[in-house]
């Protein structure tokens, strides 16, 4: 799989699925980011350590890697919130409206144009999301929350994204030491949010818990974040945007079933246009 395009379909998808592994692991939802950041840090300095693979040489790939952690690191903490709210499945579609964001900051700031079919796609995303959140809004106070974290998760991707595209611009290097550091400084910026709001419920409880949350760290963050970070320099930031909605549809089709989410004929009509618009944005340019 050495397509650009291929790695960052297939981490969106795994990334997808961790928003499933939140919902049922028992513990709290910021402790659950600081563990899964944690587990992530630690696997990427073992493989720098046994690879002996450096560490990034240039302060300005240390400054957007450490702020990339900063901004993952909110956006994971708000996305677990919108979980527990709303559910994995709307939440992380809530998420993925990072796609304006991305869009419209290579529009205006890097001067990327859009195609009409990039163009028409994203309006069509757009449609599908509506239609998928439109039946949620305004039925109680902790779904109000789970909206409105997860609306600003996704300006908080969006930004990291930004971020990790140009710690990866920066210097050619291997990856894995852009990715130690993201993690690290995320580890460190949601340690003290884990202890003070999930004190009670920081370690895991039982054994099948803590397989979850090592898969969480090392499949969901390590496998899927190594993908999409190696492969994002490599592709536009607007199909970007259109990719990482995959890992949405990943997580409403797993509410459905495994966590036997009930959805509306409107809301399928909505992940099916949101498929469509996947399909015919990515279609459009090879990377």
């Amino acid at each position: 799989m050495n397509s650009p395009l291929l790695q960052l379909a297939a981490g969106c998808i795994i990334s997808g699925l961790g928003s499933l592994m939140v919902a049922t692991i028992d513990m709290g939802i910021y402790a659950i980011a600081f563990w899964r950041l944690f587990i992530a840090a630690v696997i990427f300095l073992l493989i720098m350590l046994f690879g002996k693979f450096p560490f990034p040489k240039y302060k300005q790939t240390f400054f957007y890697a450490a702020l990339a952690g900063i901004l993952g690191a909110v956006d994971l903490m708000l996305w677990h919130v919108s979980i527990h709210a709303i559910g994995p499945g709307i939440a992380t579609l809530l998420n993925s409206l990072q796609v304006f964001f991305l869009a419209l900051i290579g529009l205006f700031f890097f001067r990327e144009s859009l195609s009409k079919i990039q163009t028409i796609s994203i309006l069509v995303a757009v449609v599908g999301i509506a239609l998928v959140v439109w039946p949620e809004i305004g039925l109680s106070q902790e779904i109000t929350l789970g909206l409105v974290t997860g609306l600003l998760s996704a300006l908080a991707f969006a930004l990291s994204m930004l971020s990790i595209r140009s710690a990866t611009v920066q210097e050619k290097m291997p990856i894995f030491g852009i990715m130690f550091l993201i993690d690290f400084v995320g580890m460190l910026f949601t340690l003290p949010f884990a202890i003070y709001f999930d004190a009670q419920r920081f370690f895991p409880a039982v054994s099948l818990d803590w397989l979850n949350i090592l898969a969480y760290g090392a499949v969901m963050q390590c496998l899927a974040w190594f993908l999409i970070s190696k492969s994002i320099s490599h592709v536009r930031l607007a199909i970007v945007g259109l990719l990482m909605l995959a890992q949405p549809t990943t997580a409403l089709l797993g509410d459905g079933l495994f966590l036997h989410r009930v959805l509306d004929s409107v809301q399928y009509a909505g992940i099916l246009l949101t498929m469509v618009a996947i399909y015919f944005g990515s279609k459009r340019h090879g990377a």
